[in-house]
């Protein structure tokens, strides 16, 4: 679109759809590691690991 000089906002939009679709990908493999990975790591009674882990890569954004 920037290539195709296309109006600003435009461009915004898509980017802002972009964006929002990432979150919501995003927040689908959050759930599926807390229910899959985590709640294993748990009742093997590592935890703090794999909660660390999380907190890390929600530190970096």
């Amino acid at each position: 679109m920037v290539e195709d000089s296309a109006y600003c906002i435009n461009v915004l939009q898509q980017s802002s759809a972009v964006q929002s679709a990432i979150k919501k990908v995003d927040q689908l493999i959050l759930e599926h590691h807390i229910r899959t990975c985590v709640t294993k790591a748990i009742k093997k009674d590592s935890g703090e690991e794999v909660i660390k882990e999380i907190l890390e890569v929600f530190s970096k954004r």
